[in-house]
């Protein structure tokens, strides 16, 4: 969908009221409203809610720009506003802006009264574990009993309703659930000693690993705007506080399985210059055979043979442009340096600026044709130096950067590509430039505090992007999993749900209060 007018409740309009469509001055809105609590005060009597609005007869690439949202109106206190025609929100807001329930039996707003949902007596919640039945029919997930909730599952999907119709919790309540459901019995309660044992589950951290998340966390540095500061928010026993949903959503995408990569266990973790090049092979013929001396022997005679070529053509009244003209005149001696350069709707700073966001990371990709297939090249490394040359009439800024080696600083690990920052890095010493056009903004996370190698992350640009020609996986470290070929993946044996090298807890039985009162005596 490139811009709202594709949606299927934009069509349902014009439908419905297609006089609206007649004049051009008839505006289409929309409203986002989210509630927030003011001065970090968690407390629901204290919300407020701003209502934005969005005209979406503008182009796509100016309707969600800052500059063209309203702030309608700020709403204190927990009434919440109405809808216009659809809201941005999560889904607590979207519950209460459109009147449907989102808790309870008939959570799902699609499914209706057609949600199907378990009460765990023990834990006092409703849970949804029957959505295998979206599955297509042949899915080998469908007759997995013992991954789930012990049942085959026949049923297919519910109807869509239109809209007329429309901390952790592993403890021993739900274990207690677990065994009165007869599923994974390695994770029941045992009575040990007199003791209450909860064998660790697969996604369990041990005190170590711990300790390595919140190491990995705390040192965390992402760029600027890509989300807050993290470091806050973590203790260390590796526990969590509040964040905005953003954060959430970005934490759960692209940074908690970087930083919980090794910690868990498999299961749960899964031209121009090319012509000049001829010309010197020629020239020289076999006196240099040393590819590494041709690279030499050109980069210190490319200007003045390019000076020539442009000189020789325009004798012979070939017409050139202004760009080529000056750059054959060559630049000036003198060239700024900055700190700081925002392009490619990234901010890029060098590495000695300490921030406590990280701007230095670049990445650049090359494409090459092997055996008549197309084959990507990353090259990954950290910005040292913005230079812009002087050519009079135009200034072209390049970056200097510190590169990892193609062979033995980059390697690709389960779905991770990670580079060595520490080690090998002599391999572009004598060409380490790049058009900062070129550059790709990239960040890492180190392994740990001992380790040389980073885990490459890629946040997503900033700002509008040409929607006919961006790709969204582009922006992503590591793709989704296929889940329409996870069963062919898996064999039949049974798997684990027990975690042996973590360390298990035991149930401490609570004191019952004494809400019986004093007897006061009286002298």
């Amino acid at each position: 969908m490139r811009h709202r007018s594709d949606s299927l409740a934009w069509k349902h309009i014009d439908h419905r009221f297609p006089a609206l469509d007649l004049d051009s001055r008839n505006l289409r809105l929309g409203i986002a409203a989210n509630g927030f609590n003011p001065f970090g005060d968690p407390s629901a009597t204290h919300s407020c809610w701003p209502v934005m609005i969005a005209i979406y007869n503008l182009q796509p690439q100016a309707c969600m720009q800052a500059e063209n949202i309203i702030l309608s109106m700020m709403i204190p206190g927990k009434k919440k506003p109405g809808l216009l025609m659809w809201t941005i929100n999560d889904f607590p807001a979207y519950g209460n802006l459109s009147g449907c329930t989102y808790k309870g039996k008939a959570a799902c707003p699609l499914c209706g009264d057609n949600t199907l949902s378990v009460w765990l007596p023990f834990s006092r919640k409703t849970v949804y574990m029957n959505r295998r039945r979206f599955l297509r029919d042949n899915h080998p997930f469908r007759q997995k009993k013992d991954m789930f909730n012990g049942e085959i599952e026949r049923r297919e999907k519910p109807p869509v309703m239109s809209g007329a119709e429309f901390k952790t919790k592993d403890g021993l309540n739900s274990r207690n659930d677990l065994k009165s459901m007869g599923i994974r019995p390695e994770l029941h309660p045992e009575v040990i000693n007199g003791k209450t044992i909860l064998r660790a589950a697969p996604y369990s951290l041990s005190h170590k690993n711990k300790a390595i998340l919140y190491n990995r966390m705390r040192n965390m540095k992402v760029p600027y705007g890509y989300i807050s500061d993290l470091r806050k928010h973590f203790s260390k026993d590796g526990c969590l506080g509040v964040l905005k949903a953003h954060d959430y959503h970005v934490l759960m995408q692209q940074i908690l399985h970087v930083a919980l990569r090794g910690l868990l266990p498999e299961g749960p973790s899964k031209a121009i210059f090319r012509m000049h090049m001829d010309e010197l092979k020629s020239f020289v013929g076999r006196s240099v055979t040393n590819e590494d001396q041709l690279i030499s022997m050109q980069s210190e005679t490319f200007a003045d043979w390019f000076k020539k070529k442009v000189y020789m053509q325009m004798e012979q009244g070939m017409s050139l442009s202004n760009t080529v003209e000056w750059l054959s005149k060559g630049l000036l001696e003198n060239c700024v340096s900055y700190k700081g350069l925002l392009i490619n709707w990234s901010r890029f700073l060098t590495k000695d600026v300490q921030r406590v966001t990280q701007n230095n990371g670049v990445s650049i990709e090359s494409k090459t044709l092997v055996a008549g297939r197309s084959e990507t090249t990353g090259f990954y490394g950290v910005l040292e130096e913005i230079l812009v040359l002087d050519y009079i009439t135009l200034q072209v800024p390049i970056f200097k950067c510190d590169w990892a080696h193609t062979y033995f600083g980059v390697k690709v690990e389960k779905g991770f590509t990670l580079v060595n920052l520490k080690q090998h890095k002599n391999q572009f010493r004598n060409d380490p430039f790049i058009l900062a056009s070129q550059a790709r903004q990239v960040f890492y996370s180190r392994e740990s505090d001992i380790s040389n190698w980073y885990v490459m992350i890629k946040p997503p640009p900033r700002g509008f992007h040409e929607l006919e020609v961006y790709n969204e996986n582009d922006d992503t470290s590591s793709q989704p999993v296929d889940t329409s070929t996870l069963g062919l993946q898996m064999g039949g044996e049974s798997e684990s749900y027990v975690r042996e090298d973590t360390e298990f807890v035991v149930v401490v039985p609570r004191k019952k209060k004494n809400n019986r009162k004093k007897k006061k005596f009286t002298c």
